[in-house]
């Protein structure tokens, strides 16, 4: 009988009952989906608003969580039920409950009241322990609880809500204490494997699909909660990376994530939560608790293809955002590890064995990781930017006199002539501790690879390493903030020079070595692209640009696109047409010329074309069109040379949609513009 409610159950809650148009089959919602909600019509109000209601459900999950069957279709329903939502709650008045699950304030409306019934019944049925198959799907419900619903609503509810946070709070305690090993995480008593993803959707459902001020009415319960949902997330966050880096599962990276949506939602309105309930949780020990459980990750001995950037890309700015929020906790903490990590480097790694070895790339690659997310925020051109919180510290802590500009300016400078000097830093914000220690260790690993000892740091590594250094040279090249005469912007304009001859140093230091590792060459490219959007003057002014470019073939490197149009456009970022003429006769015009000899040779390579026609390209995404016109009208005679190359005609097109697709914004030249139009006649009339 149980199963077969439990089946109706599932099935009804996963109804979406605002979609009339669609066939049947295609009507439900998918329960797992963060996106999903439960939104019954008006008429269903009596059923939902029914103290006895959740009381069913939860009592019902109690008897049968040890039956796989029944507990898979009755998690499903506690994660639809977490999400409710729409007309069925709308209050009018304040209503009484005859029997409520526990003492409630009397005049909780009908919302609040589902909420703290909700709460109270979570934390009955899993306030006593969780089953590895249900840790998933307890946390989607909270992430739905807390992030669909308003805030104020568990503010609302008292005691409840009190015991919810520290149950919450304990549970990710003890979910993080797990070892990193699927053996010992299996020995987590309380919650099935089948679980997991299960209770990160219940929880994910439950707190960003209700009024977080729901939470804050129910009192204790929410205490609880907090403190189990802190538990959750730490051990969680060892499981999932571990499924995803050993297992190649990214459900539980997935599942993670929803977690830290859902603790997102309660920690930026922890200051209400705590004032709503009179409550004294502490967001910050648990805040900074999970961060550290992310210093160092070590969760497989495997290799993986998959980039860790992409796999725990939404996880790494979780983390950052949440350490941000506790900046004097969390950057010397990362800071210190990074200290460590590089002492080891000087003092012992060359003694190091294989295994040993490995082990200290993989904690140096996600602290530097960490430090990237920590301190920076992303964008989609790949530019960062610092945390606001960082920055305010370092403008109160120069207002107020606490630190010198002029020992910063020092302080980087030496990081970059003496990279040992970070063991012993000045009295400096962290965030200046952190920046100059990350220079410190590029220079020292930029000195390896110029003594042939590049193999200490590994591809891998130094990919991770100028990937971070980017994110922190763009923050600081982009920013802008207040204006006064030791503000950082100014900083910024004083240390530009050394910064940028440091970075083209590096960068062209690993297009020449290792020309032949393709994603490091990539990192190495990017870190100019962003120089030419951040420091562009600095760069095209600097002595170390010109000798670099000679000294590599750039029509031959991987990113030679991107590479293109990063010099394009720093050459036209100094007003001295003298400098423009000199940096295209050195470097854009032996293009061309070579690119007009293989045209007219037969037996010309296809692939030395198309690698020369890709340089085009980049040229073309920085609009120089004068340049350009003569290379569209020699590439149109490709088409009869070689009308039997795909590769190469598909190469054309290309080139000629990169030349013209901002032609109407940008190009007053009418010759040009004729030449453009004769060339894409030509192309007609060949087809």
């Amino acid at each position: 009988m149980c199963e077969n409610f439990l089946r109706v159950a599932e099935l009804v809650l996963s109804w979406n009952f605002e979609e009339h148009r669609f066939p049947i089959r295609i009507s439900y919602a998918d329960e797992s989906s963060p996106a999903a909600t439960l939104r019954p019509p008006y008429s269903w109000k009596e059923i939902f608003r029914s103290d006895n209601f959740l009381c069913i459900f939860f009592e019902l999950h109690k008897r049968v969580r040890h039956k796989e069957t029944m507990r898979t279709s009755s998690m499903n329903c506690l994660i639809q039920l977490s999400s409710l939502m729409g007309v069925v709650l709308m209050y009018e008045d304040p209503v009484d409950s005859a029997e409520p699950l526990c003492s409630l304030t009397p005049t909780l409306n009908c919302y609040d009241k589902y909420v703290a019934n909700f709460v109270i019944g979570f934390l009955d049925a899993f306030g006593g322990g969780l089953l590895d198959s249900e840790l998933i799907g307890v946390s989607l419900i909270i992430y739905k609880l807390i992030t669909y619903h308003q805030i104020y609503a568990f503010g609302r509810i008292g005691e409840p809500f009190v015991k919810f946070v520290d149950f919450l709070v304990q549970f990710m305690t003890k979910f993080a204490s797990l070892a990193m090993q699927k053996a010992l995480i299996k020995s987590f008593r309380g919650l099935l494997d089948s679980e997991l993803i299960g209770v990160s959707l219940i929880i994910y459902k439950l707190i960003t699909y209700h009024q977080i001020y729901a939470f804050g009415r129910i009192g204790e319960p929410f205490v609880k909660f907090v403190d189990f949902l802190v538990q959750f997330m730490t051990k969680f966050a060892s499981l999932a990376m571990q499924k995803a880096l050993a297992e190649d599962d990214h459900a539980y990276v997935d599942a993670l994530q929803n977690l830290c949506e859902a603790w997102w939602v309660i920690l930026r309105n922890s200051e209400d939560i705590n004032d709503l309930g009179n409550f004294s949780i502490d967001f910050k020990q648990s805040t900074v608790g999970f961060v550290t459980a992310f210093i160092p990750v070590r969760e497989c001995d495997e290799m993986n293809d998959e980039d860790d950037r992409e796999v725990f890309g939404q996880i790494l700015d979780s983390v950052g955002r949440f350490a941000s929020n506790y900046v004097y906790e969390t950057l010397p903490l990362i800071l210190r590890e990074l200290h460590v990590q590089i002492q080891l480097a000087l003092d012992h790694i060359i003694s190091y064995g294989y295994a040993e070895l490995e082990t200290w790339r993989e904690d140096m690659h996600w602290i530097l990781l960490l430090i990237g997310h920590m301190t920076t925020t992303g964008m989609e051109d790949n530019s960062a930017s610092f945390m606001t919180e960082i920055t305010e510290d370092f403008v109160t802590n120069v207002k107020q006199g606490f630190m010198d500009i002029r020992i910063v300016e020092q302080y980087i400078n030496g990081c970059i002539d003496s990279p040992r000097s970070i063991l012993t830093p000045p009295p400096v914000v962290p965030i200046v501790q952190i920046i100059g220690s990350v220079i410190a260790w590029c220079a020292i690993e930029h000195k390896w690879v110029i003594e042939g000892e590049g193999q200490i740091a590994s591809p891998e590594l130094m990919r991770t390493s100028i990937w971070c250094l980017t994110r922190l040279f763009s923050a600081i090249g982009l920013y802008t903030g207040p204006q006064f005469e030791d503000s950082l912007e100014v900083v910024a304009r004083r240390l530009s020079p050394n910064l940028v001859d440091f970075a083209i140093t590096k960068a062209f230091g690993i297009l020449s070595k290792w020309p032949g590792e393709t994603k490091l060459c990539k990192e190495a490219t990017e870190l100019l692209v962003q120089l030419s959007h951040a420091h562009g003057e600095q760069t095209a002014r600097s002595t170390r640009l010109i000798p670099c470019l000679t000294a590599i073939s750039v029509d031959h490197l991987p990113a030679r696109r991107s590479l293109l149009a990063a010099l394009a456009r720093i050459s036209t970022s100094v007003d001295d047409e003298q400098y423009r003429n000199s940096f295209c006769g050195m470097l854009l015009q032996p293009l061309r010329d070579k690119y007009n000899s293989l045209c007219q040779n037969p037996e010309a390579r296809e692939t030395d074309l198309l690698d020369l026609i890709d340089c085009f390209c980049g040229i073309a995404d920085s609009i120089q069109y004068q340049y350009l016109c003569p290379i569209l009208k020699t590439s149109v005679a490709l088409f009869s040379m070689r009308k039997g190359s795909q590769p190469l005609i598909s190469a054309v097109f290309d080139l000629f949609n990169a030349t013209t697709k901002k032609t109407s914004l940008f190009l007053d030249n009418r010759s040009c513009v004729a030449d453009i139009h004769s060339v894409g006649v030509e192309i007609i009339f060949f087809f």
